[in-house]
């Protein structure tokens, strides 16, 4: 009985040695073209069978998109691009990536009134 315990225990450790969350969640807020692009870096062995499974976004306490992913883009990282019609300069949009083994990881993004300027066309010569 004291083997199986041991054993059981070792292979609870081993698989939680490999379950981590994103090492870097990282979001920016277009205000011009109203997109929240969002990377994360995860390492895995496989994207399918070990990947980032929610990504929800937050605007003043309320879940404003959660999305279901099934794997990632790559075995080192992955992306999303979100259009939000309604975003303004000031506001801050709170970001939470989910591993599908074990853990989050949470990121801030703020809108720059910067961000809403239009682009400065190069004068003619």
């Amino acid at each position: 009985m004291k083997r199986v315990i041991i054993a059981l225990t070792c292979l609870t450790i081993t698989g939680l040695m490999f379950a981590h969350p994103a090492s870097k969640l990282e979001a920016k807020a277009d205000g011009l073209e109203k997109t929240l692009s969002i990377k994360y870096d995860h390492k895995v062995m496989s994207p399918k069978g070990h990947y980032i499974k929610n990504i929800t976004v937050k605007f003043k306490g309320e879940t404003i998109i959660k999305q279901k992913l099934t794997r990632q883009d790559t075995k080192k990282s992955g992306s999303v691009l979100y259009r939000i019609p309604s975003m303004s300069p000031g506001d801050e949009y709170n970001i939470t990536a989910e591993c599908s083994k074990s853990g989050t990881k949470k990121a801030a993004v703020k809108v720059g009134t910067v961000n809403f300027k239009k682009p400065v066309k190069p004068k003619k010569r």
